[in-house]
């Protein structure tokens, strides 16, 4: 994806300028995982701007 990306709704618009996405698979399996997702950019609504972060983690997995 190239940056940045600006995505529009009605009345805003959030403009995406990093991102991270971490995938991990966990011990004895097969199958992967978004272990992190993290988003960072500019909203812009009502003529104001506002830095934003957004950050998943996932911390801990129990394979049953």
């Amino acid at each position: 994806m190239l940056l940045p990306e600006t995505l529009t709704t009605c009345d805003s618009s959030f403009t995406l300028t990093a991102y991270t996405l971490g995938i991990g698979t966990p011990p004895n399996t097969t199958v992967q995982f978004l272990t992190l997702l993290h988003l960072a950019g500019t909203v812009h609504r009502n003529g104001t701007d506002t830095q934003e972060n957004f950050t998943f983690t996932l911390v801990s997995m129990t394979v049953a």
